[in-house]
């Protein structure tokens, strides 16, 4: 299991618990799921999907992380007034001071 295969998942319209379900029942078969589904729907491989999410990646505005304070490119998901960060890669922004 990894972070893009997740966000794959998500993106494909799976809630966490469909997620965590198929992780859970499918001993390790998650991947081969969801990289078909992500082929019927998108004509993608997990592997070409990995590629594009780390190409967008940095497209991504930077969040600043509660506990250290650096920056982050996240992709994740929205639930209620919240957000979980799935994929996250350091970001070179950095807090100025005035």
């Amino acid at each position: 299991m990894n972070d893009y295969t997740e966000l794959a998942a998500r993106m494909l319209g799976m809630t966490e618990q469909e997620y965590d379900d198929l992780v859970d029942n499918d001993e390790g078969s998650e991947l081969d799921k969801i990289d078909a589904m992500l082929n019927e729907k998108y004509g993608l491989s997990i592997d070409s999907f990995r590629d594009i999410v780390q190409d967008l990646l940095p497209m991504t505005v930077p969040q600043q992380g509660a506990l250290g304070g650096d920056f982050k490119h996240i992709m994740g998901v929205t639930y209620g007034r919240g957000f979980r960060a799935i994929v996250r890669i350091p970001s070179d922004w950095e807090v100025l001071e005035e």
